[in-house]
């Protein structure tokens, strides 16, 4: 995308202004071109990685959390990512919480919704949901399987 004022957003959405990159980490971009000033808001579409901190881990034995990536589209935010998980029995609730990169005020489980899977245990499926007491996300499902093993998910929330 360019415009006569000379601002161009490359293919991987990096904003130029003149011919200039402009670093979106450091907030709002504000610059006047041609008369006329525009602002690039760093909130409206941005993204990047985290790393989630787990905990309340029911019938696990261990966890552990990989560098996930999100993007952020005003107040949607989508996460995608890998954590591993040992249950302790099968055919038991089991079920790990995870911080998310951008706090929300849910007011009920439904204001996050998502999956996990795993590619290596047939079966083994997880839904996330909003925990409105904390602000994070649980992942649970019923154990099918007692070894260590890598679940991939994905989530959608809004920003309240």
């Amino acid at each position: 995308l360019i415009n006569s004022s000379g601002v161009t957003v490359s293919a991987d959405n990096q904003v130029y202004i003149n011919g200039v990159a402009q670093d979106a980490d450091r907030g709002d971009i504000t610059t006047t071109l041609g008369g006329t000033v525009w602002t690039i808001d760093s909130d409206v579409i941005t993204s990047s990685t985290y790393t989630p901190t787990l905990s309340g881990g029911v019938n696990l034995d261990a966890s552990t959390a990989y560098i996930c990536q999100y993007m952020r589209v005003r107040n949607v935010v989508t996460v995608s990512g890998r954590v591993d998980l040992d249950p302790t029995l099968t055919a038991t609730t089991t079920s790990i919480n995870m911080t998310v990169p951008i706090t929300s005020t849910w007011s009920a489980a439904q204001n996050c919704a998502g999956t996990a899977f795993s590619n290596a245990v047939s079966g083994q499926g997880a839904a996330i949901y909003a925990v409105v007491a904390t602000a994070v996300v649980r992942m649970q499902f019923v154990s099918v399987d007692t070894t260590n093993q890598a679940m991939y998910f994905t989530f959608t929330y809004r920003i309240i």
